[in-house]
């Protein structure tokens, strides 16, 4: 009975953490204070959910922070994403976590790691591409 209980709370945290992120991703255009206060104010539940959640979360926070310049939060995000470069969410979220380190690393004045990133960016979404079609069978 207990083990059945545990794994229905892990299972309504999930939940609950998919839903905290996209509702902070509803907001990330329009109000992306209020989009940056829901994962501060949840950030117990979204760092014990899934991967995939947490570099959502993460992906989210990363621009909530740049849209409202603010470089240290935008830098914390950035660093969380990178403990996450091997999972497969990371990879689904390549394109928007690169723009994102590109656009953190520029506004730090870092310029050289800044183009770095950027060559990366254009050369996983030349990468992706490549793999997409390869995988689908169209020529």
């Amino acid at each position: 009975m207990f083990l059945v209980f545990i794994c229905l709370s892990t299972q309504v945290i999930a939940e609950d953490a998919k839903t905290l992120v996209q509702e902070a991703k509803d907001y990330l255009k329009y109000k992306p204070a209020t989009s940056l206060q829901i994962l501060v104010d949840n950030k117990t539940i979204i760092e014990t959910s899934a991967p995939q959640t947490k570099v959502d979360a993460y992906v989210t926070g990363l621009w909530a922070a740049l849209y409202q310049d603010n470089n240290d939060v935008a830098d914390h995000y950035a660093s969380l994403l990178v403990k996450y470069s091997q999972a497969d969410a990371f990879e689904q979220n390549l394109y928007p976590i690169l723009a994102g380190m590109v656009s953190t690393l520029r506004k730090n004045e870092a310029y050289k790691d800044a183009e770095m990133f950027a060559v990366c960016m254009v050369a996983s979404h030349y990468y992706l591409l490549q793999r997409k079609y390869s995988n689908s069978g169209v020529s």
